[in-house]
C-alpha cells in the first residue's frame, strides 16, 4: 500500500486495516486512522514479513496492539507515527512471544513517535 488513507475499518478478529497471515506486505507513506479490532487495530500478523515506513496510526484500538499486533513473523517499523491509540496491551504496539517478547517476533522501531497511547 503507498499512499494510501484507511479510515473507520473494524474487524472482528486480526487486523482493523490489513492482517497478514504469510507473505509479505507494505504499508509506505500511509495513514491509517479510527481502525478497530480484537487484535491490532489497523494491522495484526499471523506470520510473515511486514514493512511499515512514512506512516502514521491515529485513534485505533484493540484488545491486543491498539495500532499494531505481531504474533509471529518480522516487522519493520520507520518513521512512523503512532498517536492516540488505546489497548488493554500494548497501547501502539503488541508482540506476542512465550517468555520475552520478541522471542518468536522480530520488530524494529526506528525514527518512529509513539504518543498519547494507552495500554
Amino acid at each position: 500500500l503507498l499512499g494510501s488513507e484507511i479510515a473507520d475499518c473494524h474487524a472482528t478478529w486480526e487486523g482493523g486495516a490489513v492482517w497478514v497471515d504469510g507473505g509479505e506486505v507494505s504499508l509506505l507513506g500511509s495513514k491509517i486512522s479510527s481502525c478497530s479490532a480484537a487484535e491490532g487495530g489497523a494491522i495484526s500478523m499471523s506470520s510473515g514479513n511486514a514493512r511499515v515506513e512514512g506512516s502514521t496510526f491515529t485513534n485505533c484500538s484493540a484488545d491486543k496492539g491498539g495500532a499494531v499486533n505481531v504474533r509471529r513473523g518480522k516487522a519493520r517499523v520507520e518513521d512512523s507515527t503512532f498517536t492516540s491509540c488505546s489497548a488493554d496491551l500494548g497501547g501502539a504496539v503488541y508482540v506476542e512471544g512465550s517468555e520475552v517478547s520478541l522471542q518468536r517476533s522480530e520488530l524494529s522501531l526506528i525514527n518512529s513517535e509513539i504518543s498519547n497511547c494507552i495500554a
